[in-house]
């Protein structure tokens, strides 16, 4: 099943795909105004919206793609943060991922 979320992180456009029940895919694209004005990138994720307890640290390529693997059955709230030395931006627009469990089977008869 192929999910697609997208958000507008600053002047940066976001979008998430499912690769497989737990695997996420983010690619975006900075504009060149932006991409000259920051150190780079983080993306921070978390169970709770506006908490993010998990965090990775990108580059500044004006191009990125990250595979982010989340554990199934629960929600995500992810967001990208961008940064400059220690100052770092509010976060971009939130996108929460819905990460499904297994299937349920409701009934199951052997003949």
């Amino acid at each position: 099943m192929k999910k697609i979320l997208s958000a507008l992180v600053l002047v940066v456009g976001l979008s998430f795909a499912a690769l497989a029940d737990e695997t996420y895919q983010l690619v975006w694209t900075t504009t060149t105004a932006e991409h000259d004005q920051i150190s780079g990138y983080r993306v921070k994720w978390g169970t709770e919206s506006g908490v993010y307890t998990d965090q990775a640290q990108l580059g500044n390529k004006t191009t990125q793609t990250y595979n982010l693997v989340l554990p199934i059955n629960d929600t995500y709230y992810v967001s990208i943060f961008t940064y400059n030395g220690t100052d770092e931006s509010d976060p971009g627009n939130e996108v929460e991922i819905v990460v499904p469990g297994l299937p349920v089977v409701d009934d199951l008869s052997v003949n």
